[in-house]
């Protein structure tokens, strides 16, 4: 997700190359908060890091090294 603002930034020339990144940005932020803050791949899970849900992170101890980073 960061580096979408970099290509924004420094290769999209044109409006129309902009909102390609933006439209990608928005599909995938709407895609996670849709899915409970969890990134869900092909199989119906989440993936092993794509976990951003509150009450994941701040009950279950597997995330106590990442709860700074993931909530950020």
């Amino acid at each position: 997700m960061f580096v979408y603002p970099i290509v924004i930034d420094l290769l999209a020339k044109t409006i129309e190359e902009r909102k390609k990144p933006l439209q990608l940005i928005n599909n995938t932020v709407r895609y996670i908060v849709e899915n409970g803050f969890y990134l869900i791949d092909v199989t119906g899970k989440p993936t092993k890091w794509g976990v951003w849900a509150p009450e994941e992170l701040n009950l279950d101890s597997f995330w106590y090294d990442g709860r700074g980073l993931n909530s950020l």
